[in-house]
């Protein structure tokens, strides 16, 4: 929904002045916006200026000018909610990792045992970094081995062939594979987003400005009731710049967004915590 300035519309001043009869007339105009919307925070503030000049210096002669300035700059609401990530998460038991301690916890209780590609639990998948460097941290969260990467099919420290894990929280892959769930799910719970109130595109930026020049000349060296010659030659220039950032919902006409996640890490690397748990 767009608010205008004052009661709901633009401020509009308009001057119009007639310096000489029938010769010299001049005409400007203002215009002043503000669009305001629910989902905070968005605004943007729009200005158009416009100038106009007509000289008719004799009878067959008219000169004209015209000058458009435009400029808006702000951020609009994102206009569709994002693709749900959370909700199967929290269904599956909320299941986080430690990287300090590499232990995976489901409903906030340790899993046990030692991961394998193959015995990791739901949501959680493992990768191997043997072409990245290897970095060992003790549960006191120091760093106890960094060292660069390696192929190798050994599976001690000096190899550098270790996997790590990575908690997945994108929705369950059987949805890739059912025709009614053809793509993911939006947000439909505001205990996840409040649609209403907060805008996650208020990263995105609009800066944009636009000039307009026209200037016409016209002579008319014949005129009679069957006849007519004239000469009219013109100049026109547009000039726009655009500096627009769309971080967000950019996929897609209507907006379309990316997935909203959660980080499943209870601690950061350096041994932190997560201050989302």
């Amino acid at each position: 929904m767009a608010i205008g300035a004052g009661l709901g519309e633009p401020h509009t001043p308009v001057v119009e002045l007639p310096l000489l009869r029938n010769k010299l007339a001049v005409r400007g105009s203002a215009v002043f916006q503000h669009d305001g919307y629910v989902r905070k925070p968005s605004g943007t503030d729009s200005k158009r200026l416009n100038a106009m000049v007509r000289y008719q210096p004799f009878k067959r002669t008219t000169l004209t000018a015209s000058h458009f300035y435009f400029h808006i700059t702000g951020n609009r609401p994102n206009t569709t909610p994002p693709r749900d990530a959370i909700t199967g998460w929290i269904k599956a038991g909320m299941p986080t990792w430690d990287p300090v301690t590499t232990t995976a916890k489901i409903n906030g209780v340790r899993v046990p045992g030692t991961f394998t590609a193959t015995t990791l639990p739901t949501y959680f998948t493992s990768a191997s970094i043997r072409d990245q460097s290897a970095l060992f941290i003790d549960t006191n969260g120091s760093i106890g081995y960094w060292g660069p990467g390696r192929t190798t099919s050994t599976n001690t420290p000096e190899g550098r062939n270790q996997n790590i894990v990575f908690v997945n929280t994108t929705p369950e892959q059987i949805r890739a594979t059912q025709p009614l769930f053809s793509s993911d799910p939006s947000v439909t719970s505001k205990s996840v987003y409040d649609w209403e109130n907060v805008n996650l595109a208020a990263m995105n930026r609009i800066n944009e400005t636009t000039l307009i020049t026209h200037l016409q000349a016209e002579q008319i060296i014949l005129d009679t009731p069957r006849h007519m010659i004239a000469l009219q030659a013109g100049y026109f220039r547009e000039a726009s710049r655009r500096d627009n950032r769309g971080l967000y919902g950019t996929a897609g006409s209507s907006g379309a967004t990316g997935f909203l996640h959660i980080d499943a890490n209870e601690r950061m690397v350096d041994g932190s915590a997560n201050p989302f748990f």
